[in-house]
């Protein structure tokens, strides 16, 4: 399992952690706002695509890392990457 793939697997479940905790503590109007923000930081939109550019330069992937699939798009290593 590639690096990138990791951090996002074992993120995940914390993320839904984090979420039902603050669902049980908070008013519904302020939980959907906060889930909202909470999704948009943590999920592809800030955190993946930050981890994405972390892990690559210049369109290559560097240190074994490879850049999560969106909206049906698949990532190819190209020659000379791992």
């Amino acid at each position: 399992m590639m690096i990138f793939e990791l951090i996002i697997q074992l993120m995940n479940p914390r993320k839904r952690r984090v979420l039902a905790l603050a669902e049980m503590n908070m008013e519904k109007d302020k939980f959907l706002l906060f889930k909202k923000e909470f999704l948009r930081e943590f999920g592809n939109s800030e955190f993946v695509r930050d981890l994405e550019r972390a892990f690559t330069k210049n369109g290559k992937v560097r240190s074994g890392a490879a850049p999560a699939e969106r909206e049906g798009q698949t990532y190819i290593a190209r020659k000379g990457v791992p």
